[in-house]
């Protein structure tokens, strides 16, 4: 029975009885250790800070009335309100698979109200039970729990009575774990744990609950790997937390019931646990790394950090799995580790078999990921967390500050070093639980197979292995597992929806310390341009003036002075540019010419007085000192090869219209050449953009271009603030401090009116403000409307994963001004890396407005992807298929074809996969300071998904995609191949 249903009947349940629970808990009858405490144990076996599989159930909280009645906290908003399917019956015992679970230290477990259930197990070996004496687990939670060995419960705490036809509950807590004396709601975020009193201190710590002393009988445990599963369930919050109807505010853009619940503490969560023995006899702990050389499996979702560990303790080794369609490359997933150095490190894989299909070897191939990136959340709390520690929550994934493993080298080091990890004042030992044993340092390296799918191969399970080498190590065997789907991806340059990554000249000769436009950097170009294509990359950014926050030293066109004011032009650069492009990225969907930057002189600027504040004297002055010049350009000796740059006449000075106009001439010849001339705009509007003269000027010497804008609340609201300000009817704040340079409301109208690519950080519609699922299918959207995400350094791979789904499902047309090759290659004295290749010119910075984001990373030859473009790449391959599905349930013709029963299958196959994506983008958050988080969608661009990350990488997603790729088979099947 789905959720809102179950609760339309009341559940009256005898409050005296749950009163008795919370005072008197049931509990499965264990032996104890002695009062006081057991003695120091002399071997962990599993710790909060080792690796454990992970189910989450999410379900709306629940509140319990004084009456014993349930009612859930429902928004009337169904990515909020749907709940997730429980663990399997049987997820406790030793032969449970539990592949698709989450995989992780087990403070990644959700944190959030919604969880109503939380499964772990942690599995460890047991070479003699006999010998295997004291194991005693300590188990500290928020709800109840109970413990499983090997399928078989041991022990229970804090579990109200079981009512057949009633979700199982935890105790209730006292109401003064959530009101304070004073009768208000008890806030962790409000006063800070060293102000506050001794009773409130008393009130916060009634909400840890702690099961002591747990021993495993040692009749249940067994030879080879052994199981400890622990069920954490949801206790009811109190009416209190329900604090009635609010305005919303303005900037809150969901249309919920309005009502507001202020959960102050998770009643289903994880603190910590710890089960150890006197003595290591007859185990094979599993709390830290092990000696040797050993594989395991890892999430293509998950980050991999060198503090990582597995492939121990009777942990088995499943295969990688990866599902795929025809015409398209897919990505899983494995990671070695060892306690000592990994040399000469190899990984071979064989052909892979259906039945009598098979796909080649060669199909298959290998990348070694090496330092490179961050993700929020995974050392200390979160990054943007309001509590200001009276209820504090240490959430450290790891004891020591790990690296991720982000970026993808097509061939591993000769000799992979272990991890120099090191003791950090920044961890913060949480002394509710165990103290967790020393870390053992490893080499780590995951290993990511890519599967390239011919446009012919056969569907079908598709199995075979691969085979890991090191230098003194036994060779060991991972299985591959590869389903091939019947759908055709369509080639990247059809995609639907619109990707835009920055490929960067400049980057590249800086990192690789080669001249600009010689043989070698041509080289590196063409590789990033390679990478690029495989997400269908659409924009192609080509700078006609020097120093733009393109970063880029020189223009592509390059100026000859003739003398007396007279110029011809040498294209080559551009020439080369543009069919490298052509080769190597496929063509572009727009070529931006960019040819107008923040600098010049009569710019409006939203929010100019920000400037001082936000980007320091330095760059202000440098900006200052542009003001007043024309556009700077790159001016070729031809004799010589030498360059400078050099500012030519402002844009509206008589003397530079017909120079510009020759070059816009000689410029269009070139593109119809080559067929692209339909494809060019001008750039770039920002927070600034021209004048109603400047574009005028443009639209004289380029024809008839349009624009691309990249600003903070996109064109559309920066047209209907110009409305507001040319109607009188406009707020102080927008006229004296969002827009005190404007002074011709309608000119500015005009301006922007000729943008019909933007790209924008606010004002963006996500599918958190469907109330039912629906998607606005952004690939209708007839202008290129694209998300830029400028708070994205620390998204989990979810994050990226999701990105290109749910901004077409929220009516965007996709993601734009994503750094390619963009990452920080600017070094000072010491060789660190501190700054973009764009921070060489402060005077074209765009304040918090800059794109500061890479997909690729620095390798030994060139770019190299990461886990970030690796993520986006699977979620746009997994949106190409949504996108085919909704164009033929669009169509009347084709909907009419499909036949109504599989119509209406696939509308709800998407309609509760949108809810689902929409809940893992998700912090899933629910009142009080975070209210925003889960109701507005400001939350999709600046707070951490860690919740809905988790959740997701324990739900099963492959087969959630497999559903979907095999339902845009079935249409594919059904209205005929690439229709």
């Amino acid at each position: 029975m789905n959720l809102m249903k179950r609760f339309l009947v009341s559940m009256a349940i005898p409050a005296i009885a749950l009163l008795v629970a919370a005072t008197t808990p049931a509990r499965v009858a264990v032996a104890q250790s002695e009062p006081g405490g057991a003695e120091t144990p002399a071997c962990v076996v599993l710790d909060t800070y080792g690796f454990w599989r992970m189910h989450h159930t999410l379900q709306p909280p629940v509140l319990l009335d004084n009456a014993g009645t349930l009612s859930p906290a429902l928004l009337d908003v169904q990515w909020t309100d749907i709940e997730t399917p429980a663990a399997p019956d049987g997820w406790a015992a030793p032969e449970f698979d539990d592949g698709s679970w989450l995989r992780g230290p087990a403070r990644m477990a959700c944190r959030t109200p919604y969880l109503s259930r939380l499964c772990l197990r942690g599995v460890f070996g047991v070479t003699d039970p006999s010998k295997a004496v004291g194991l005693n687990l300590t188990l500290v939670y928020q709800g109840g729990a109970i413990v499983y060995l090997n399928g078989k419960e041991i022990a229970r705490q804090d579990i109200a009575p079981a009512r057949p036809g009633h979700p199982v509950l935890a105790a209730a807590y006292p109401v003064e774990a959530f009101v304070a004396k004073d009768g208000k709601l008890l806030r962790g975020w409000q006063t800070s744990e060293e102000k506050a009193d001794t009773e409130t201190r008393r009130r916060v710590a009634l909400r840890v609950r702690t099961l002591r002393h747990v021993a495993l009988p040692r009749d249940l445990l067994r030879k080879g790997p052994n199981v400890l599963a622990v069920e954490i369930v949801r206790a009811p919050y109190p009416p209190a937390i329900r604090t009635g109807k609010k305005d919303r505010p303005a900037w809150n853009d969901v249309h919920t019931n309005g009502m507001i619940y202020e959960p102050d503490f998770n009643t289903c969560q994880l603190v910590g646990l710890q089960l150890a023995a006197p003595r290591s006899d007859g185990l094979e702990p599993n709390a830290v790394r092990a000696a040797g050389l050993r594989a395991w499996n890892s999430d293509l979702l998950a980050a991999d950090f060198d503090m990582d560990f597995g492939g121990q303790g009777g942990e088995p080794l499943r295969p990688v799995r990866i599902t795929a369609v025809r015409n398209g490359a897919f990505c899983g997933k494995f990671v070695v580790g060892s306690s000592e150095p990994i040399r000469k490190l190899t990984v071979t894989a064989g052909d892979l078999a259906s039945g009598g299909a098979t796909l080649p070897a060669s199909a298959v191939s290998f990348r070694f990921a090496e330092p490179w990136g961050r993700e929020g959340d995974v050392f200390g709390t979160s990054t943007r967390n309001p509590d200001n520690s009276l209820n504090r929550t240490l959430v450290y994934r790891y004891t020591r500050k790990p690296t991720l493993l982000g970026a993808l080298m097509d061939r591993p080091d000769e000799e992979v070093a272990v991890a120099a990890t090191r003791p950090t004042k920044e961890f913060e030992p949480d002394p509710r639980i165990p103290a967790p044993p020393e870390p053992m340092d490893g080499a780590v390296v995951p290993v990511w197979i890519t599967v390239n799918v011919p446009r012919g191969a056969a569907p079908g399970d598709y199995t075979g292995k691969v085979t890991v080498v090191a230098e003194g190590a036994a060779p060991i065997d991972v299985p591959l597992a590869v389903k091939v789907v019947g759908w055709t991806l369509p080639e990247p340059e059809d995609f639907g929806t619109w990707i835009d990554m920055i490929q960067s000249p400049d980057t590249l000769a800086l990192e690789y310390d080669v001249p600009l436009w010689s043989d070698r950097h041509w080289a590196l170009i063409a590789r990033s341009m390679d990478l690029l294509r495989g997400v269908g990359n659409r924009v192609l950014y080509v700078p006609l003036i020097c120093q733009s926050n393109l970063g880029n030293a020189e223009s592509m066109v390059r100026w000859i002075d003739r003398g007396n004011g007279r110029y011809e032009w040498d294209f080559s650069v551009m020439d080369k540019y543009l069919d490298h492009c052509l080769k190597h990225m496929g063509p572009p969907s727009m070529i931006v010419l960019y040819a107008w930057e923040i600098y010049f002189a009569e710019s409006k600027q939203l929010k100019p007085d920000f400037d001082a504040r936000e980007l320091g004297k330095e760059v202000v002055e440098a900006r200052e000192a542009f003001k007043g010049k024309g556009p700077m350009v790159t001016v070729v000796d031809p004799a010589t090869g030498a360059v400078e740059a050099r500012h030519l006449p402002q844009l509206l000075d008589p003397n530079g219209k017909p120079l510009w106009k020759e070059l816009f001439s000689q410029l269009r010849s070139r593109m119809d050449r080559r067929g692209l001339t339909d494809r060019l705009r001008l750039g770039t509007m920002s927070d600034a953009w021209p004048s109603r003269s400047e574009v005028q000027f443009f639209a004289e010497v380029a024809g008839d271009l349009r624009w691309f804008s990249d600003s903070h609340p996109g064109i559309a609201d920066l047209q209907r603030h110009m409305e507001q300000l040319a109607s009188g009817n406009a707020s102080r704040s927008m006229r004296e401090a969002s827009y005190p340079t404007v002074t011709a409301p309608k000119d500015e109208m005009a301006v922007l009116a000729r943008a019909d690519y933007t790209a924008h950080v606010f004002s963006l519609t996500m599918p958190n403000e469907s109330r039912t699922g629906d998607s606005l299918m952004g690939w209708k959207n007839p202008i290129v409307d694209v998300q830029h995400d400028r708070h994205a350094e620390f998204h989990t791979m979810t994050r990226w994963h999701n990105m290109p789904e749910v901004n077409v499902l929220g009516g965007q047309r996709g993601v734009g001004r994503l750094g390619g090759d963009w990452w920080r290659c600017v070094r000072n004295q010491r060789g660190l890396r501190v700054g973009l290749a764009r921070d060489r010119y402060p005077q074209s910075s765009w304040r918090n407005l800059d794109a500061n984001i890479q997909m690729l990373a620095p390798g030994p030859d060139g770019a190299v992807a990461t886990y970030r473009f690796e993520a986006v790449r699977q979620g746009l391959l997994e949106t190409e298929a949504r996108v085919f599905v909704e164009r033929a349930l669009d169509a009347p013709t084709t909907k009419a074809r499909l036949g109504a029963a599989l119509a209406a299958r696939a509308a709800d196959l998407l309609r509760r996969r949108a809810s689902l994506l929409t809940k893992a983008s998700s912090g899933l958050q629910l009142g009080g300071p975070d209210w925003s988080h889960v109701t507005n969608a400001r939350g999709w661009f600046q707070w951490n998904n860690t919740a809905g990350h988790s959740w997701l990488l324990s739900a099963d997603w492959q087969t959630m995609n497999e559903e979907l790729l095999a339902l845009a088979a079935e249409v594919e099947a059904k209205l005929g191949a690439g229709k």
